[in-house]
């Protein structure tokens, strides 16, 4: 049976951190050890953590002073590189989330000789349960190509939802992430610009249909608080690799289209947003000098209509962003 190494970054996440950690410790899948970073907790949860640790060995606690969840789970993957060679298999959890109780097992049975395992989350708050739309009916087997297509949402992939560039709903061989770690300096999009980096290894790739995740709404989450001194990380992350002339043909279409599409949406949301008048264009003139970029593959359609668009200028896109926010 091989060992899963669960990644943990726990931040003042007390009220559900017993609620998570049971959901691994209930799994039907036994051999796992998890790496739980506190990144310096103010609430009780390293209290929590090293209660489970007091009656569990699978329960390795690493303890940090506040520095993000990047540098949390770069911890953990340097601590279990450490005895890597007990590990087949890595999982990322949030401490406010959960698992199903069958979703390792679930998981080294279909994974065989792939890469990467990719299956389906409900995401729930107090009220409610709310699967993700999955265009996954059965299990699936896709090469590197293929991977890249559903990864950035091209062709037959092309009206799926985010949960591809969520995080937590990847079952990972450990030779995948291998001396590959996060980007501390992003605020956000440090998923994508690790699966970017993790992208070029991975020659196959299993779909499952399964929903094995419940991910925890919460309105102060920092993936759902909108701050604009991060607000071009995204972006960012795309304009970075733009320019990789060594990436495969199906990455480099994939990261145009993104790029494409985040210089779009930035500038709507700029648009539309509270900022002064002078701030929303100073931004847009920082934005705009990308929509003159010369694109290795052709565009869509819609892809040329909106650069034509923001091309028009600061005041005509101005108007138009507020005339579809009424």
């Amino acid at each position: 049976m091989y060992q899963v190494a669960v990644v943990l970054p726990v931040f003042n996440s007390s009220p559900f951190l017993k609620e998570c950690l049971d959901s691994v410790f209930n799994q039907t899948y036994s051999n796992f050890v998890i790496y739980a970073v506190d990144d310096g907790s103010t609430d009780n949860s390293l209290e929590i953590l090293r209660d489970y640790e007091s009656k569990d060995s699978r329960v390795k606690i690493i303890t940090q002073s506040n520095q993000g969840v990047s540098v949390a789970r770069n911890a953990a993957l340097q601590a279990l590189a450490k005895q890597s060679e007990l590990f087949q298999y890595v999982v990322f959890l949030d401490s406010d989330d959960k698992l199903e109780k069958n979703c390792f097992a679930r998981c080294a049975s279909e994974i065989g000789s792939a890469d990467i395992l990719v299956y389906d989350f409900i995401s729930f708050d107090d009220q409610t349960q709310k699967p993700t739309r999955n265009s996954v009916v059965s299990k699936e087997v896709l090469n590197h190509a293929q991977f890249c297509d559903r990864y950035f949402h091209l062709n037959r992939w092309s009206k799926n939802n985010s949960s591809d560039f969520f995080l937590c709903n990847k079952f990972f061989t450990y030779p995948v992430l291998k001396d590959v770690f996060f980007d501390a300096s992003l605020k956000r999009a440090e998923d994508q610009d690790l699966m970017i980096r993790l992208l070029p290894r991975v020659k196959e790739a299993v779909l499952l249909p399964d929903q094995l995740y419940f991910y925890r709404v919460r309105q102060d989450s920092l993936t759902r608080t909108k701050n604009y001194d991060d607000f071009s990380d995204e972006f960012s992350v795309y304009r970075k690799y733009l320019s990789q002339t060594d990436f495969s043909a199906s990455m480099r279409q994939g990261i145009q289209t993104r790029f494409l599409q985040k210089l779009w949406s930035n500038l709507q949301s700029i648009f539309r947003s509270e900022l002064p008048v002078e701030q929303k264009f100073l931004l847009y003139k920082k934005y705009i000098s990308d929509s003159a970029l010369t694109f290795e593959f052709p565009l869509s359609k819609k892809e040329r209509r909106r650069l034509m668009l923001l091309r028009l200028g600061f005041k005509i896109n101005l108007l138009l962003a507020n005339l579809k926010k009424r």
